[in-house]
């Protein structure tokens, strides 16, 4: 029925419950697990250019990588001794509905999992989530945990 899965996780405790549904999932249909970690870009107003603004986005870019790795390290120890097919990580820039629905499109995944809450805090409530907006965005099936 699956036979990858791509689990989206920020570091909540929310997107831990999803890794340990998606583990679950890519252990009994003996699916590939892809976590993904996405990186919100800032934003920059227009305005401020030059060296300055690369070098800002180089340090967002590389301390978002470092919290990836430890979130990344997090997710292996949650899935322990799972008998797992195969897992792999993936780090993705951008707003965060459209490059889980990327990915997942490029990565021909089966089923997306994710947490409803996320650490973006209360501008979700105001604005609509991230896992909202990939379940209207993706084109394949999207499993949310609470």
């Amino acid at each position: 029925m699956f036979g990858k899965i791509l689990v989206a996780v920020d570091g909540s405790e929310h997107a831990y419950k999803a890794l340990d549904v998606a583990g679950d999932l890519a252990e009994k249909y003996d699916a590939s697990l892809l976590v993904a970690h996405i990186i919100v870009k800032p934003v920059i107003p227009s305005y401020f250019e030059g060296l300055a603004v690369e070098k800002a986005e180089q340090i967002y870019k590389t301390l978002g990588s470092e919290i990836a790795e430890k979130i990344f390290a997090e997710c292996e120890a949650r899935l322990g001794d799972r008998s797992l097919n195969s897992m792999k990580t993936a780090v993705a820039e951008g707003e965060p509905a459209r490059a889980i629905t990327d990915l997942a499109e490029k990565e021909a995944v089966d089923l997306i999992a994710m947490g409803t809450r996320g650490l973006s805090g209360i501008r979700d409530v105001v604005i609509g989530s991230v896992a909202h907006k990939v379940t209207i965005l993706s084109r394949c099936p999207v499993i949310t945990v609470k």
